[in-house]
């Protein structure tokens, strides 16, 4: 079955958008949502029936529904026109553009009005023969059978509906405008903070930092988004002195804390150049949505700021890198502990890793993340026990996943600091920083590589890339230094 309506196609075996040829990119929920409001086209949908049928079994709040029906409405966008949705104050939706229904597997096109299936399932097809498409499009609306008027009053009708369609006109590239931006609103670079607690004094510097380089991370893999990484943003520097001093048009602040039962995030998009607010969300929710909200903030800036976002970047956004938010969080301690660098924290962050990878087997990051711990040399182990983890890791997170930059980097270090297969190793280097640019430890490594290989000049372009990735690194500085001198 689908829905057509202006120069859209909805298809709803094939779960996806048509315009003509072309297949228009949307969010699952995006989809839902449109298909739910396209299939009582002309009566209100309330907000409480899209929650518990889009969002069935997930707790989220109102803003969300406001978030994709202004999506689906800059989508749908028509310049001269009003608006295919209509908002019914307070209560919920309509959509009040005219819709034609296809069978897709009858022997000749059919239609019916919306009126007319109202009876019938959505998911179930008619027991009687439907009524032969008209010529022009069905309208959820009785058509109008007042007596035609006088010569005069047909002259006053003339006018009313020229004014009536001047004034859509002008109500519809309102709204056009409004949701698209204008050059001023054009978002083309964002820069994303670290995360403040919302409540001071709790223990979960980790969980701050962790949340805002997923973020980060998410956005920077979008071509038409600059994304600086989180680790070029200076100590104690201030949101817009960060977005004046990195040259982004916006940058991303958030809040957030955690209790045993309750997640609260907040994030909120505001312009550099004269601080005004561009997007906000709050989310207030259980621990265990963590990855969720994360990605719906990545997906949120990415759908509003950016467009012809790719299906394959739009997936990318929303992959989650664990099913397990218990292990996620084990993954961020993991993290912040390795960064540390000293034999303490090295061991400390190997524990948190095993510990997430026994909550979740498949989990490849903590995989490779475990791997680089016994790579480093200041983990004070011996290579003898080194080798072996570092080798079983990095493999297994390789094997998980032949396309994760830091399962090539772990494999590509222990090729060369270990094993002294150089040729293996900087196929790997290579390979993990075609797969992730923005990967400052695989510069950083593959840059001591080729230093150590003779390759100086090369080297230290690596080194120059990766101190631009994370400028306040102790050990690229020094790595750097050293092939300066060498």
């Amino acid at each position: 079955m689908s829905y057509e309506f202006g120069p859209y196609v909805l298809e709803r075996a094939q779960w996806r958008l048509r315009k003509g040829d072309e297949v228009i990119s949307l969010p699952p929920k995006a989809l839902a949502l449109l298909l739910l409001l396209v299939e009582q086209a002309g009566n209100m949908v309330t907000k409480d029936e899209i929650l518990a049928k889009v969002w069935e079994g997930t707790f989220v709040e109102e803003g969300n529904v406001a978030f994709y029906v202004a999506m689906l409405r800059r989508t749908l966008a028509d310049p001269l026109r009003a608006s295919c949705i209509q908002t019914v104050r307070t209560r919920g939706y309509r959509f009040v553009t005219p819709v034609t229904i296809r069978e897709d597997l009858a022997p000749s096109p059919t239609a019916v009005t919306v009126a007319e299936r109202s009876t019938l399932s959505p998911h179930m097809a008619p027991d009687v023969p439907e009524v032969p498409a008209p010529a022009r499009p069905v309208v959820s609306e009785p058509a109008e059978t007042t007596p035609a008027p006088v010569s005069r009053a047909r002259t006053w009708r003339f006018w009313g509906w020229a004014a009536a369609i001047v004034v859509s006109a002008a109500i519809g590239l309102s709204w056009f405008l409004l949701v698209r931006g204008s050059p001023d609103t054009t978002v083309r670079s964002v820069v994303v903070m670290p995360f403040r607690a919302i409540a001071p004094g709790d223990d979960q510097a980790y969980l701050e930092s962790g949340i805002a380089n997923a973020i980060a991370m998410r956005l920077g893999s979008l071509a038409m988004l600059r994304v600086p990484p989180l680790a070029a943003i200076r100590p104690g520097e201030g949101p817009f002195e960060a977005g004046k001093r990195l040259k982004t048009d916006a940058v991303l602040t958030g809040a957030i804390q955690r209790t045993k039962d309750r997640l609260q995030v907040s994030a909120e998009v505001l312009r550099v150049s004269d601080g005004a607010r561009l997007s906000a969300w709050s989310f207030d929710t259980t621990p265990g949505e963590i990855l969720n909200v994360q990605n719906q903030i990545a997906e949120r800036i990415a759908v509003g700021f950016t467009r012809d976002l790719s299906q394959v970047e739009h997936a990318r956004i929303l992959k989650r890198d664990t099913e397990s938010a218990d292990a996620y969080d084990l993954f961020l301690q993991a993290q912040e502990q390795w960064g540390r660098r000293t034999p303490a924290s090295v061991q400390q962050a190997i524990g948190l890793y095993e510990k997430a990878i026994a909550l979740d087997p498949q989990f490849v990051r903590a995989y490779a993340g475990l791997a680089n711990c016994y790579n480093l040399a200041n983990s004070g182990l011996s290579p003898k026990v080194r080798y072996p983890q570092a080798k079983l890791n990095a493999e297994k997170a390789l094997e998980l996943d032949p396309d994760s930059a830091e399962a090539h980097t772990a494999v590509a270090f222990l090729r060369y600091k270990f094993e002294w297969r150089w040729h293996d190793a900087e196929t790997e280097f290579q390979r993990a920083i075609a797969l992730d640019p923005r990967d400052a430890l695989a510069h950083h490594w593959y840059g001591e590589f080729l230093s150590l290989m003779g390759r100086s000049t090369e080297g230290i372009n690596e080194l120059r890339r990766a101190l631009g990735l994370d400028p306040l690194s102790l050990a690229i500085r020094a790595d750097l230094a050293a092939a300066l001198i060498r």
